[in-house]
């Protein structure tokens, strides 16, 4: 019975420090479900060592139909995350913003990066925490 424990404890633990890790931006409305509703979204988190070869520690990316009301939404709570980074990129198109990634200095150890892209159909929103640079995750979320 302990043993069961222990294995579900360290099953779980990365996770909640993955959520833990959101709590912060303003965003994490969007990740906890408070924004997007009943919509259809894709959600992937990941974490541990398929994220070594990219420097990342964890992934939590939310793809969904975007919408008129929820892409503002989501837009000005990015946009509000942006004030408050460390460095960012910001690529509005018609006044609405299209592309952003932002980097915030968490520790000595890691960093903490939103990213978000709206094509007008399709939206994507991504948490990722780890060592990556800035040009590393660039690379990565390429805008279109």
């Amino acid at each position: 019975m302990k043993r069961f424990l222990l294995i579900t404890l360290l099953l779980f633990l990365p996770i909640g420090w993955l959520l833990m890790a959101q709590s912060s931006f303003a965003v994490k409305k969007v990740f906890d479900g408070k924004v997007l509703g009943s919509k259809a979204v894709v959600e992937t988190m990941i974490s541990g060592r398929q994220l070594a070869s990219y420097h990342l520690d964890s992934f939590h990316s939310l793809r969904y139909s975007a919408g008129e009301e929820e892409a503002a939404v989501v837009e000005e709570l990015v946009l509000a995350d942006a004030t408050h980074a460390a460095e960012k990129e910001t690529v509005f198109v018609d006044g609405k913003l299209t592309y952003a990634v932002l980097a915030f200095q968490s520790d000595p150890d890691g960093n903490e990066y939103i990213c978000y892209q709206n094509d007008g159909t399709t939206a994507t929103l991504v948490y990722m925490y780890g060592s990556a640079t800035l040009d590393e995750l660039k690379n990565i979320f390429k805008t279109r």
